[in-house]
């Protein structure tokens, strides 16, 4: 999400904003949000959906789709649309459970009755890419994160049936606590670019 969604949004804030410190943390949701409720950071932009607790606020950036991605390791699954319960027939690489974006996949492929297998998993969706680009497996990711990878013939997308759902990125505060006006401003850049 920092570097392939926020990273242009925080560059502009920073040209407008040059001293304002800025502090980002890459922890798994539920540690950002205790984070969030003890003050020590006011908002959290996250990978949704995600049950939102009831002291919270959320609300929506912009859309992203889910798929499978290969590197031409397995191009037979080039212009291929696969069942997504044979998925777990190819060396899977999945992001680690905890996650709410993990947990939204498990999810989604247990309502079909399919049970997820990884090979591997990994910490992080660059991790993830990286090791399905030197064809260790099959791997999980967002679309838009992997354009450039799709575009010049790294990966390609293993398409399934039924394929994944769309999610989209969001932002999600306390609900009773005023943003701080650099906090608003980011916001508001985020929100202007939408």
């Amino acid at each position: 999400l920092v570097k392939k969604y926020l990273l242009p949004y925080i560059q502009d804030f920073h040209n407008k904003y040059p001293k304002v410190k800025i502090t980002i943390y890459t922890n798994p949701t539920f540690t950002l949000l205790q984070k969030m409720r003890n003050g020590i950071i006011d908002f959290i932009i996250l990978n949704m959906p995600y049950d939102v607790p009831s002291d919270c606020d959320s609300y929506e950036l912009t859309d992203i789709q889910d798929c499978f991605i290969a590197n031409n390791k397995f191009k037979e699954l080039k212009n291929k649309t696969i069942s997504l319960s044979d998925i777990n027939n190819y060396p899977l690489i999945l992001i680690s459970k905890g996650s709410n974006t993990r947990d939204a996949l498990d999810n989604y492929c247990s309502n079909l009755g399919i049970t997820l297998e990884p090979e591997m998993e990994l910490s992080s969706y660059s991790l993830v890419t990286e090791f399905t680009k030197i064809g260790m497996g099959i791997g999980s990711a967002t679309k838009e994160f992997v354009n450039e990878e799709f575009n010049n013939g790294e990966l390609f997308e293993v398409k399934t049936e039924p394929k994944l759902p769309k999610r989209y990125i969001g932002v999600m505060n306390l609900k009773n606590k005023v943003l701080s006006k650099c906090s608003q401003e980011f916001l508001d850049i985020l929100n202007k670019k939408m």
